[in-house]
C-alpha cells in the first residue's frame, strides 16, 4: 500500500486495503492511520477518512495518539470544527493529549468564530497538562482570533510566545487586525443600511469608520477590555511589518496579501491600490489570484466599477487557468455586483458567460438575490433573465432549479420600487460611460 501511495495512486492503495478482509488478515492501527492520513491529503472530502476510521472502530481496535492527530488534522483541513469538538469532549477524560493532537484540534476549532471561546478552553487544558504552545498551536490561536476579531487575545498569545516568531505568525497577526477592521466596518455599514446612522452622509460615515469606531452600534466592536480604532490597527500593522523586517524575515506574497487585507477592509482604496501596484517593485513579489480578489472586492465596496473590470481582465491575462482557483466564483460575483451597482448590466451578463464557458463553479442562488433586486429595480429584467438562464442551464448541482421552482409565485408577484430621479440620472451616466 505504501508504494502505491508514494506513487500518488491512492485508489489502488484502497483496493489493496480491501484484500485484508479477503485473506482474513486484520489491519493494525498503524495501517488505518496511514490510510486516513493519505485519504485526507488526496481527497476533496473528509468522508473517506471518516469511513476508514469507522472501519477501525468496528474492528475493535482502539485509536492511538497518531490516529487522533490525523483525525483532528482532517477536521482542520475540511473545516469540520463540530466533529473535532465532539471528539475532544468524548475522549478528553480518557486519552492523554499530545502537542500534535492539540495543534490539530485548535486549528480545527479556529475555522468557526462561534467556537472562539472553546479554543481558550483547550488552551487552559493544555496549561493544566503541561503542554507548551508550539508554532502550529500559535498559528491556530491567531487564526481563531482573526475570525472573531480578538486583538487583545492575539497580542497576549504572540507576546508570551517563548520562541522566535516566524513569518506565518506575523501573517496571522495581520489577519487578526484585518479581521477586526472588517467587523468594525461591516457593523457600521450595516447600521447605516438599517437606518441607525442614516443622518450621516457617506463621507461622514467613512470618516467615522476610519477615525472613530467607538460608537455604541454593536457589542461586537469590542474585545474584552480594549476598544480599537481602525486607525490604530493600521498603525499597529505597519509596526509589525517593521518588526518582521528587523528579524530578517523577507516578506512574500502571503504576507503582503495580509497587509493588503488591512487596507482593503478599512476601505483605503488609494493606499491599497498603491501597495498592489508596487508589490514587485518594492518587495520583488508578484501578486497572486488572492491579491486580485482583495482589490476587486474593495472596488465593489467603494463603487469603482471601471477599476474592477480592469483588474478582472488583467487577472484573466496573468492567470489563464484562474478559473480552476477556488476563489474564481467569488471574484466573478464581486465583479458582477460592482458593475451592476453602476448600471453596467450587460457587462454582468458577460461575466456570467465567462463563468459558464470557463467551467467556473456556478454561484449559489442566495449569493445573487441582491443582484437580482438591483437589476430589476434598474429596469434590467431582461439582462437578469439572461444571467438566470445561463446559470440554470449550466448548474449541475440543481440548486438554481430548486430555488426558482420554490419561489416562482413570489417572483411573479414582485414589483420593483421606483428609483429616485437622481438615482436614475446616476445610472444613465454610467450606462453612457460603459457604452451601453
Amino acid at each position: 500500500m505504501k508504494s502505491y501511495v508514494n506513487a500518488h495512486q491512492f485508489e489502488a492503495a484502497v483496493i489493496k486495503y480491501s484484500l485484508f478482509a479477503k485473506f482474513n488478515v486484520s489491519p493494525s492501527v498503524i495501517t488505518y492511520s496511514f490510510l486516513m492520513k493519505h485519504s485526507i491529503n488526496a481527497s476533496d472530502s473528509f468522508d473517506r477518512a471518516l469511513s476508514i476510521y469507522a472501519d477501525m472502530l468496528s474492528s475493535g481496535l482502539k485509536p492511538d495518539s497518531v490516529c487522533y492527530s490525523i483525525f483532528f488534522k482532517g477536521c482542520a483541513k475540511f473545516r469540520e470544527a463540530e466533529k473535532a469538538l465532539v471528539m475532544w469532549e468524548e475522549i478528553r477524560d480518557n486519552v492523554k493529549f499530545t502537542p500534535p493532537m492539540y495543534s490539530g484540534l485548535i486549528n480545527a476549532l479556529s475555522s468557526r468564530s462561534s467556537l472562539h471561546e472553546k479554543v481558550f478552553d483547550v488552551l487552559l487544558e493544555m496549561k493544566e497538562n503541561g503542554v507548551e504552545v508550539n508554532d502550529y498551536i500559535l498559528g491556530g490561536i491567531l487564526k481563531s482570533c482573526a475570525k472573531s476579531g480578538n486583538v487583545r487575545a492575539a497580542h497576549l498569545a504572540f507576546n508570551n510566545y517563548k520562541n522566535t516568531p516566524n513569518k506565518y505568525h506575523f501573517v496571522g497577526l495581520l489577519n487578526v487586525y484585518g479581521g477586526k477592521i472588517k467587523i468594525i466596518v461591516d457593523d457600521l455599514m450595516n447600521a447605516h443600511l438599517r437606518g441607525e446612522v442614516l443622518h450621516l452622509s457617506m463621507q461622514q460615515l467613512e470618516k467615522q469608520i476610519f477615525l472613530d469606531s467607538s460608537s455604541n452600534l454593536s457589542r461586537s466592536f469590542y474585545d474584552t477590555s480594549v476598544n480599537w480604532k481602525v486607525s490604530e490597527l493600521i498603525d499597529i500593522s505597519s509596526r509589525r511589518f517593521a518588526q518582521m523586517k528587523s528579524l530578517n524575515i523577507s516578506p512574500d506574497v502571503e504576507f503582503i496579501n495580509s497587509f493588503l487585507r488591512v487596507y482593503c477592509y478599512s476601505l483605503q482604496y488609494s493606499t491599497a491600490l498603491g501597495l498592489f501596484e508596487n508589490m514587485f517593485v518594492k518587495y520583488n513579489v508578484e501578486p497572486n489570484v488572492y491579491s486580485y480578489r482583495l482589490l476587486i472586492e474593495l472596488c465593489r465596496r467603494v463603487s469603482q466599477p471601471v477599476k474592477a473590470i480592469q483588474l478582472y481582465n488583467e487577472l484573466k491575462r496573468s492567470f489563464p487557468d484562474f478559473s480552476k482557483n477556488f476563489l474564481a466564483t467569488n471574484i466573478c460575483i464581486d465583479v458582477m455586483y460592482a458593475v451592476v451597482l453602476s448600471g453596467a448590466y450587460r457587462y454582468a451578463v458577460k461575466v456570467a458567460e465567462d463563468i459558464c464557458s470557463k467551467g467556473i463553479s456556478i454561484p449559489p442562488p442566495h449569493t445573487l438575490f441582491q443582484l437580482r433586486s438591483l437589476m430589476i429595480e434598474g429596469n434590467a429584467a431582461d439582462e437578469w433573465e439572461s444571467i438566470k438562464s445561463l446559470f440554470l442551464k449550466h448548474d449541475k448541482s440543481g440548486k438554481w432549479f430548486v430555488i426558482i421552482t420554490q419561489n416562482k409565485e413570489n417572483i411573479r408577484k414582485y414589483k420593483p420600487k421606483k428609483l429616485h430621479r437622481m438615482e436614475r440620472g446616476f445610472r444613465r451616466r454610467n450606462l453612457k460611460f460603459f457604452g451601453e
